[in-house]
């Protein structure tokens, strides 16, 4: 077999036998079900998006892919500049490939392509350990927040039936001991007189009043990716991203915060739910609890077991969210940016001014 390769940039109609190759090697993608054939996602998410850029490198070896690594632009407000951003997205080497350079090689390819554009920033969300540990060695620096994964579980028992792997976590932290330490906590310190001057109403698509409410809330955050009705209606409203649900806390006809939802039914006798995105304006934390109520709700009704939502280590929705019964999951995504792209902003921010910042699992192609 001729294990030599060379490295190529993306080319329209190279489509089909990417998605062929990203299915092949990840045994399926995306991991989360679809109501449209894998390359029309594809297209929506690499193509489509609100930046309308493609940045995409290859691996070929005698014509056929053997690696691929992908960009996913973003526009990313970091202090008061709105900035071209570019994140690591759908990188895979063939397993008779791996340990030969192939993701170094595509990612600095990737790097001289993307010179050729606007773009200024470029991050990467990773859970493997492998390149997490990468990722350290080379001294990349990391995003100026950590961010949890919190989780909350309906009935452990079937839980561990289902997913006997994570066995050892609810050995080791307890589980039904921290869900009772955390809701209390959570209640002690988050008790307030709630109001009630805003509904919660679910609709099919943002309109043009979303960008008031972006309008009002940007200018409260320092490290966010943009929300305006353009990307947010990309992002949840567009079927070939996926199903979700979205539900909208208003008063006066203005809106106070939104929040998007999914069951996750790729595998389909144990659904897991996602609190995908949550974002109010920042004098609202009554509006934050009373749409993480309404989430437990909603996935209580359809008779799913966990729910997962991401937030930012020692903020305020981290409290909220454990009075509702939700714990830390030990594993945590690994948040870095290249030092080719390095931010004097970003290096000024630190754990101090985590409700100036904000990322969700919205913001990156995990759901």
């Amino acid at each position: 077999m001729n294990m030599s390769y060379s490295v190529h940039k993306y080319q329209p109609g190279d489509e089909e036998e990417i998605v062929n190759f990203l299915c092949e090697t990840f045994k399926g993608w995306p991991h989360f079900d679809l109501e449209c054939p894998p390359i029309d996602h594809w297209r929506w998410k690499f193509i489509d998006n609100p930046p309308k850029l493609t940045v995409g490198t290859l691996a070929k070896s005698e014509g056929r892919i053997v690696g691929c690594f992908f960009g996913l632009p973003q526009w990313l407000k970091i202090g008061d500049q709105k900035l071209l951003s570019c994140q690591g997205a759908d990188a895979a080497t063939h397993p008779d490939y791996r340990g030969m350079g192939v993701y170094s090689k595509l990612r600095k390819y990737k790097f001289e392509l993307m010179r050729g554009t606007a773009t200024n920033f470029y991050y990467v969300v990773s859970m493997d350990s492998l390149l997490i540990e990468k990722n350290k060695r080379e001294g990349r620096p990391a995003l100026p927040f950590i961010l949890e994964q919190l989780m909350k579980i309906r009935d452990v028992d079937l839980h561990l039936r289902k997913v006997s792997s994570e066995r050892s976590f609810v050995k080791k932290y307890g589980y039904r001991a921290l869900r009772t330490i955390n809701r209390l906590k959570g209640s002690a310190k988050t008790s307030s007189k709630i109001r009630d001057d805003f509904k919660i109403t679910e609709v099919d698509r943002f309109d043009q009043r979303i960008d008031g409410f972006w309008s009002n809330v940007s200018t409260h955050f320092k490290l966010i990716v943009q929300r305006d009705g353009d990307y947010l209606n990309w992002r949840y409203c567009d079927l070939r991203g996926g199903k979700y649900d979205i539900r909208v806390a208003m008063a006066d006809g203005q809106i106070l915060g939104y929040m998007v939802l999914r069951v996750n039914n790729y595998v389909p006798d144990y659904q897991t739910g996602y609190i995908v995105d949550l974002l109010t304006l920042p004098d609202r934390p009554d509006v934050v609890s009373e749409l993480g109520r309404h989430a437990v709700e909603f996935f209580d009704r359809r008779d799913v077991n966990i729910i997962q939502v991401n937030v930012l280590k020692n903020s305020l929705a981290e409290l909220l969210f454990h009075g509702l019964g939700f714990v830390n999951y030990p594993v945590r995504p690994f948040m870095n940016y290249a030092a080719e792209y390095r931010n004097n902003y970003l290096d000024e921010l630190n754990l101090r001014d985590v409700e100036k910042m904000h990322f969700s699992y919205g913001d990156y192609d995990w759901i």
